[in-house]
């Protein structure tokens, strides 16, 4: 049944199911612990592309392990079919309707849908007259590599 063995926030911690919750961070070998980021995604305006990302240097401790940016397209924009080997890609539309083209089978999409894109799939976003504003989520990367592309690959 979806939900079981969750903790509820109203119920108790203790030590039978993993020691002390007062002591979990309490540990001084541990890294410390990021700041949350929170963002009006309301505010962040622009032309177009890719408006907001999801800041890669923290506050405090490790850098994020996800990446996300907020996307604006004007009526009628586009962004061209583009394939992403390496990572699967959630996009969740927060305005506008559009479609969203992946392996060349149109998605219609509008405020509030989700897509979760699979590793590999060539994608493409196209906005209906309204324009279209939404998340690209996924795992971050390592950095960009400059070197021939590896055998047997094709360039998209």
């Amino acid at each position: 049944m979806p939900g079981e063995g969750v903790r509820r926030s109203t119920e108790p911690m203790g030590e039978p199911e993993g020691g002390d919750p007062a002591c979990w961070m309490a540990d001084a070998d541990s890294p410390p612990v990021p700041e949350p980021v929170i963002v009006d995604l309301a505010e962040p305006t622009g032309e177009g592309g890719a408006i907001w990302h999801l800041p890669h240097e923290p506050v405090s401790g490790p850098p994020p392990d996800l990446d996300a940016n907020l996307v604006q397209l004007a009526a009628e924009g586009a962004i061209g079919a583009h394939t992403n080997v390496e990572l699967d890609v959630l996009v969740v539309v927060l305005e506008g309707s559009g479609r969203l083209v992946i392996d060349g089978t149109v998605h219609e999409v509008r405020c509030g849908t989700a897509v979760l894109v699979p590793r590999g799939c060539e994608r493409a976003v196209l906005a209906d007259a309204t324009g279209l504003r939404y998340l690209s989520i996924h795992r971050r990367r390592d950095g960009l590599r400059i070197g021939p592309a590896p055998s047997g690959s094709a360039a998209r």
